[in-house]
């Protein structure tokens, strides 16, 4: 994480899972950060590939508004 801090470029978006374990936050709807993961990883891929900066905005709502399971570093 630290060489990402140093050598990457913006956009670059650290997203920690509070609490999340290995799998389950990417596979099962039932985990309660998977909607989460859905949504900023889509709102990421809006953001930077199809133009649409008002979705990188989106992450750090959700984020705030879900700051027990989320912590985001940019």
């Amino acid at each position: 994480i630290e060489w990402d801090r140093d050598n990457l470029t913006p956009p670059r978006f650290l997203l920690t899972l509070v609490g999340g374990t290995h799998a389950p936050p990417y596979r099962s709807p039932a985990d309660p950060r998977f909607e989460g993961v859905v949504e900023t990883t889509t709102a990421f891929f809006d953001g930077t590939l199809k133009d649409h900066p008002e979705r990188l905005a989106a992450i750090d709502l959700y984020v705030a508004a879900h700051g027990d399971r989320f912590r985001l570093e940019r």
